[in-house]
């Protein structure tokens, strides 16, 4: 399930890492590389140059995120660009959910894995109002 909530200290939270003169200690700068600190409970996506970071870029990660083997908080304002608004980041991401959770039909008997939740933290109106639209989008396919 994808849902919005506050911040909370009891799960991961995945923040964006662009390249730039700030980078945070000790993230590996390697495309779409996930780097992970467990005491602090944070994870860090390289995503290469700001100015280069669009739609197509990140529907490229979005499975990645969806499918992280923990819940996980997405910090949502790190990913947004020029290129890239905080409404598209929670469509693709939602979509990204749907995909991965649907059913496909078998005539075998396999027990499917449960999907982890994906929380979107501090989320704006309109990321919101996209997040309801979203839902009932995925409500209305299923």
């Amino acid at each position: 399930m994808i849902k919005e909530a506050k911040l909370s200290k009891k799960e991961f939270i995945l923040h964006a890492e662009f390249k730039s003169k700030k980078q945070t200690k000790d993230v590996i700068c390697k495309q779409n590389y996930v780097t992970e600190f467990i005491k602090e409970k944070t994870q860090y996506i390289f995503l290469g140059e700001k100015k280069k970071f669009d739609i197509e870029a990140f529907k490229s990660i979005a499975g990645i995120i969806i499918s992280s083997p923990r819940v996980l908080q997405v910090d949502v304002k790190s990913f947004i660009t020029n290129k890239l608004s905080e409404v598209e980041i929670v469509r693709v991401l939602t979509e990204a959910k749907i995909l991965l959770k649907g059913d496909v039909f078998t005539l075998k008997t396999k027990e499917k894995e449960k999907v982890k939740d994906t929380i979107l933290v501090e989320l704006t109106a309109a990321g919101k109002e996209q997040l309801k639209v979203s839902k009932e989008d995925a409500e209305v396919r299923n």
